[in-house]
């Protein structure tokens, strides 16, 4: 996330038609380099959707990349 116009990068768990629930985030220019974030935990099950979302502010100077995302099976 590299830019003077960086808005957020968000991640969501959505399941069915309810309201998408924010479970990570961060937000303005990170620098230029990659970070790496823990494990964020979440709450799966086959009607569960995960949404990734990325926005600039006004202006062309914002990067965002995601570069792996890995999803590990842990017992319920």
């Amino acid at each position: 996330m590299l830019g003077s116009n960086m808005g957020d990068l968000k991640i969501f768990t959505q399941n069915g038609t309810q309201s998408a629930e924010e479970k990570w985030s961060t937000s303005g220019d990170q620098g230029d380099v990659w970070i790496q974030v823990p494990g964020i935990y979440l709450k799966l099950d086959p009607q569960t959707k995960i949404l990734i979302t990325a926005r600039r502010d006004n202006g062309d100077a914002g990067d965002i990349a995601v570069d792996l995302f890995e999803l590990w099976p842990y017992p319920c």
